[in-house]
């Protein structure tokens, strides 16, 4: 008997694991692209965090190999016109766009759903005043309103973080009030009215998880669009200041000059680039997909 108790947590946890490997193969199955998407953020996220431990050489070191030299053993991705190793440059350059980023769209979209709650749950002149004040932002074009913020602010990590995050909000802030007016007329919230529930609560208790769906497809896909944001200012040289790696400073400052004589300089953190904005793209598709009833029926 005692052996018998004994080996029953261990026979359900097993029994959960491979309940749990079964659905993932479904899922795996049913959104091979999302899959795929998934399985390569992770892999662009481990390499940023692990980056000292990947990259063999210091990312602004110079002289650690040859000028020009090309792809091989020694120096995977090739060096660059000082000697550094374009690996090097590229995983670390990771760790600095994947921040950026991530960090940005945290804030965005954490402020954006916050006034999109407000605007769409109070109306009336909470309502106008905040929407006015977003039509006015999102009425200056994206890259315009950056380069007028970064100049302010002055180049800088930190800097370019706020900055992207003023862009991402007003986007965040349209798509939640729009959300907000979707589930505000529904009777569980009328009847939290009813039972005495303040407004905090029932934005909190009972919007916000209803309109969770939204935000994560939207926040998913403005980490791509944030990336790229941080790579078009640091193409610009209003980025990390150098000799930090950037994807964007990569491409444009290192490569460009060199693109038909050492290719790899640029082309490298251009393909890094490009499979994280795809990755991070197709992962809200698939977040969209799996969460929206409408195209829940058909894709299962």
């Amino acid at each position: 008997m005692n052996t018998a108790v004994a080996t029953a947590p261990i026979a359900g946890a097993r029994y959960k694991a491979i309940s749990l490997v079964r659905r993932s193969l479904r899922f795996a199955k049913r959104e091979p692209i999302g899959t795929a998407a998934g399985i390569l953020i992770v892999l662009l996220l481990a390499s940023a965090i692990f980056a000292p431990l990947i990259a063999e050489f210091d990312p602004t070191k110079t002289r650690v190999g040859r000028p020009f030299t090309g792809p091989g053993w020694d120096h995977w991705f090739g060096t660059d016109q000082v000697g550094r190793d374009v690996f090097s440059r590229v995983v670390h350059g990771g760790r600095v766009s994947l921040t950026v980023g991530i960090v940005s769209v945290l804030i965005g979209t954490t402020v954006g759903t916050i006034i999109g709650m407000l605007s769409g749950y109070f109306g009336g002149f909470v309502d106008i005043v905040l929407q006015r004040i977003i039509d006015a932002i999102m009425s200056i074009p994206t890259m315009v309103l950056a380069l007028a913020l970064i100049s302010i602010l002055e180049p800088g990590t930190d800097k370019l973080i706020l900055t992207i995050a003023v862009v991402m909000t007003p986007s965040s802030a349209r798509i939640v009030r729009g959300a907000v007016l979707a589930v505000k007329p529904n009777m569980y919230v009328e009847a939290a009215k009813a039972l005495g529930a303040g407004s905090g609560r029932i934005l909190i208790r009972h919007i916000l998880p209803n309109i969770i769906a939204p935000i994560l497809v939207i926040g998913s896909v403005q980490v791509g669009n944030a990336i790229l944001l941080e790579a078009s200012l640091s193409f610009l040289g209003l980025g990390p200041p150098p000799p930090n790696p950037s994807w964007g400073y990569m491409i444009s400052q290192e490569g460009r000059d060199v693109l038909t004589t050492a290719p790899w300089i640029g082309v490298f953190p251009g393909v890094f680039l490009s499979l994280t904005v795809f990755g991070f793209n197709m992962l809200g598709d698939t977040i969209r997909d799996v969460l929206d009833p409408k195209l829940r029926g058909r894709i299962g």
